[in-house]
């Protein structure tokens, strides 16, 4: 057993370069699953016989799928939906999956070889910064097996947590229609109406006309106000409400 810093050299992707040969299998254990990750491992894993997935919930998964914030760089390549439309592909082909109800508290990968079993334990979920790519937490620790008896007890683990979840063929259907999702086209009009969402989803009342002009004023009974426009109106309003919160 040996502790890698999942930096520098000492990589959890270099582990499996070294590793995923011809045949080989894969048993996977993460909360998570990035299409980022997958575009790493992609050329790899498609060497691999087979592959279990064994995942966190909808919703996590959903929320990692294109990375966090170290993830911008890739983000900025523009190749999200094509990545996920290769792993849709992929899983619907190579893997089969199961999802815990809840997150796992840490990630496994166990990679059986013609000869071979080698392990790894902790921080490395199926995300760059997971596979050492990206800089990670400061606090992660990941646990590297190089020994067959070592390796096979992990694998015996993962075994037991997998024949645990009742086979559901929903959770693979399920991950596949995130990533084609994911990977579908979208309406230009549908970009407008976020950036809207973004701008204006943190105003609240702050315009709200009864909150800002009050009744006893009276000022809703004077002739001036109603021979405003409406348009006229939302710009008094606006006025009234930066008078009294910022004085002009």
């Amino acid at each position: 057993m040996k502790l890698i810093r999942n930096s520098g050299n000492e990589r959890v992707i270099d582990r499996l370069r070294e590793w995923l040969g011809q045949g080989a299998s894969v048993d996977l254990m993460s909360p998570t699953f990035s299409v980022h990750a997958f575009a790493e491992v992609r050329e790899l894993i498609e060497k691999a016989e087979k592959c279990r997935l064994l995942l966190g919930n909808e919703a996590a998964l959903a929320d990692s799928l294109f990375g966090g914030p170290a993830d911008i760089v890739s983000r900025g390549q523009l190749q999200g939906r094509w990545l996920a439309r290769l792993a849709a592909d992929w899983i619907k082909k190579r893997a089969e999956v199961r999802c815990a109800p809840s997150a796992p508290p840490q990630s496994l990968i166990v990679v059986q070889g013609a000869e071979t079993r080698r392990a790894l334990l902790g921080s490395c979920s199926f995300t760059s910064e997971g596979l050492g790519i990206t800089p990670g937490g400061q606090l992660g620790l990941v646990q590297a097996s190089d020994e067959n008896d070592e390796a096979a007890a992990f694998a015996d683990w993962f075994r037991a947590n997998w024949e645990g979840l009742k086979a559901d063929s929903a959770a693979k259907d399920k991950l596949v229609a995130l990533l084609e999702e994911a990977g579908s086209q979208r309406a230009p009009s549908l970009l407008y109406f976020q950036i809207l969402f973004q701008l204006f989803k943190d105003l609240g009342d702050e315009l709200d006309e009864e909150r800002i002009i009050k009744s006893a004023t009276g000022i809703r009974n004077t002739i001036v106000w109603k021979k405003l426009f409406r348009f006229q109106r939302d710009g008094v309003v606006g006025a009234i409400d930066k008078l009294e919160r910022i004085c002009g």
